[in-house]
């Protein structure tokens, strides 16, 4: 079978077998992935248990075309067995949080828990959620337990964890909603490794209990990937809240659980590059709510635009959306204001960072890419001949409002929800309780559904997500790649950028279209 099914204005899933966690159907949803790959407009491709989400670039392509190449693709598949990789043997030690917990709601004991989960071999479904996490099925029944209802804010890293059919390891801590039975003594991601994926899709996976075990040595420390052969431009004397260097973000990258990274509000730092002279996807410093102090090591062109922040220069207000040259010895502050979250400082040239997985992006999770700031740091940028002009300005449309208006479209289990939820959803006001890179966690109208939890998929960025405290979640660039909680919506790809400026005590309204 083949079917499409929405994943918003920018992405939708093709459907390869029924929602379950079946070992052809997964083969062949790998098989059609690896067909796609290098398709005109798609942007990534991540594959889970019985579908595969297509995530596509409206400038370049539309959903329709695509949905005639997957065909073409599928119609072609091979019917045979997928090549199996490798078989992996995990050492554990069945010492987890949730151990005790899920001893009751199963009735089996916590030596018993272990005896079962170990029986088994697992395969590796997919990647995806966080970088290196593998989706292992499928789970004796008698562990089939129910996610937590509400989302851990952290799991700690080597977790090993349960949740329905399925089983897996945490690589890095993380929030997370699968109840915790161990902790696994082998890194199934290190990104300091050659190769930092201990799992691909397609390994096989057997656990053995090692009650007194430790973990394997520690890993290596990550060292900063800001790249050395540009010009010193900036120095760091002081960080900041989260300063981080982005650009459009690391396309095709899903498969591995790896985050798009790049900056948030992609419409504000385009701007900051267009003022400065640069093409709209150099890298770019993103600055939240708080930033840092910067010295000039060099003379430079330079614009800051977005949110959350003001300028000063050597200790003066200094115009936002404008070009500035800066000169040696000038020192930038970026004092906090009460409106927006997330400001962009440009530089003619833009910022130079280790090029990873085709983007200078800094993955915040896995460490991978640009460069997270810190005291002490010392930021480059790429070389140019023209030295540039100052004085370019722009004045965007500010209008103040004391509700953000998102645009939806629906969401993948858009059914899963009765009429009067949807009513509720669209009708509602809601407020931002916290929010990351991850996610927006939003306090409000709870909404009901016929299930909140569906067996994991690839989650487009802008999701809707709902677990079953019925509160939604907004999802963000840094999302978990592949979730099993059920999506009311997707923010449309043109609102993301106002998605990115909301801050805690913000309100917003979710409005339905197409």
């Amino acid at each position: 079978m083949l079917e499409f099914r929405s994943g918003g204005d920018a992405a939708f899933y093709a459907v390869l077998g029924a929602e379950a966690i079946d070992e052809g159907v997964n083969i062949r949803v790998q098989s059609l992935a690896s067909k796609l790959e290098g398709t005109l407009g798609i942007t990534d491709l991540i594959a889970g248990y019985w579908n595969l989400l297509i995530e596509f670039d409206p400038r370049l392509t539309t959903q329709s075309k695509l949905e005639t190449t997957v065909t073409q693709r599928y119609s072609s598949l091979e019917q045979t067995a997928q090549h199996q990789r490798a078989e992996v043997v995990i050492p554990v030690r069945y010492d987890g949080t949730d151990l005790l917990e899920v001893s009751r709601l199963t009735g089996l004991s916590p030596n018993e828990i272990a005896r079962v989960h170990t029986a088994r071999t697992y395969r590796v479904y997919a990647l995806g959620f966080t970088p290196g996490f593998a989706y292992l099925g499928s789970l004796e029944s008698l562990l089939h337990v129910p996610r937590l209802s509400v989302p851990r804010t952290v799991t700690p890293a080597h977790s090993l964890a349960i949740a329905g059919a399925q089983t897996g390891i945490y690589p890095l801590a993380s929030p997370g909603g699968w109840r915790v039975i161990g902790n696994a003594l082998r890194r199934v991601f290190d990104p300091t490794r050659t190769k930092p994926f201990l799992l691909q899709a397609g390994d096989t996976v057997r656990f053995v209990s090692r009650p007194d075990g430790q973990l394997e040595g520690e890993a290596a420390e990550v060292t900063p990937n800001s790249a050395r052969d540009g010009i010193p431009t900036f120095a760091v004397l002081e960080a900041g809240l989260l300063t981080s260097v982005q650009d459009d973000g690391r396309p095709m990258v899903g498969r591995y659980g790896l985050g798009r990274a790049g900056a948030l509000d992609g419409r504000s730092s385009h701007l900051a590059n267009a003022l400065v002279g640069n093409v709209s996807n150099a890298a770019t410093l993103e600055i939240s709510l708080r930033g840092p102090v910067l010295e000039a090591l060099s003379p430079a062109l330079v614009a800051v635009t977005g949110g959350g922040v003001s300028l000063r220069l050597n200790g003066r207000d200094a115009p936002l959306n404008q070009s500035l040259n800066v000169k040696q010895g000038d020192r930038l502050e970026f004092p906090h204001v009460p409106h927006g979250s997330r400001a962009y400082l440009a530089v003619q040239g833009g910022f130079d960072a280790a090029m990873v997985y085709g983007s200078r992006g800094t993955d915040l999770r896995s460490g991978i890419g640009g460069q997270r700031l810190a005291a002490g740091a010392v930021l480059h940028r790429v070389e140019t001949r023209d030295a540039g002009r100052a004085g370019f300005a722009f004045t965007p449309y500010s209008a103040t409002r004391r509700v953000t208006t998102l645009r939806v479209s629906s969401g993948p289990q858009a059914s899963l929800f009765p009429p009067s939820a949807w009513r509720t959803f669209l009708s509602a006001t809601y407020v931002v309780a916290s929010g990351d890179r991850m996610g927006l966690r939003l306090s409000g109208a709870a909404l009901g559904a016929a299930r909140f939890e569906i067996v994991s998929e690839g989650v487009p960025v802008g999701s809707v997500q709902v677990n079953s405290s019925g509160l939604p979640m907004l999802l963000l660039s840094d999302r978990g790649t592949l979730g099993g909680y059920a999506k009311i919506a997707v923010v449309q790809r043109r609102d993301l950028p106002k998605a990115a400026q909301l801050r805690s005590g913000d309100a917003l309204r979710f409005r339905l279209e197409g």
